[in-house]
């Protein structure tokens, strides 16, 4: 049942789905290249955990800034803003699981065979809101202060902005 698409620098193998669990939770392995980001966003409707199996994913998630390693977690709860990349020179791997069901439909909608191929931004508008993240920030180019590791989410706008999200 595994599929395997690209998505911003990352190759997300959906191994379990609504189809197989009745919409109760997708489990999607995640293989990050170096230099891969997600752009800045939140889940409206699922919460999200990440397991790290190897190398580094450094997270944003709210006001906290977090350095996962191979066997360490984070609870990500519905509503929160959250980005995650890996600045190492390895490409970073976990287990990613999404409750309930939903992210998956946006990874088979938006995701790409091969990661060289051109992400269709246009297309992130017509996903239905029910299972797509809500993007806080253009997603073109990618948020310049990842690039400088900062210490907390990136902000253009301030705490007020967040909250009204």
């Amino acid at each position: 049942m595994s599929q395997s698409l690209w998505l911003f620098g990352s190759r997300l193998t959906i191994v379990a789905d609504y189809t197989t669990t009745a919409g109760q939770y997708d489990l999607i392995e995640e293989y990050s290249l170096p230099g891969s980001q997600t752009p800045l966003h939140r889940y409206t409707g699922y919460c999200q955990l990440l397991y790290v199996l190897e190398e580094e994913f450094t997270v944003w998630a709210g006001e906290n800034k977090v350095v996962l390693s191979g066997g360490d977690n984070i609870m990500i709860p519905v509503g929160t803003p959250q980005m995650v990349a890996v600045f190492s020179d390895k490409p970073a791997r976990g287990l990613v699981v999404n409750a309930p069901s939903g992210p998956a439909r946006l990874i088979k909608a938006m995701g790409m065979r091969d990661e060289t191929e051109t992400l269709d931004m246009a297309l992130l508008a017509r996903i239905p809101p029910r299972w797509a993240m809500k993007p806080l920030v253009r997603l073109e180019p990618y948020p310049p202060l990842l690039q400088e590791h900062s210490t907390s989410i990136p902000r253009n706008r301030g705490k007020e902005f967040y909250d009204s999200l």
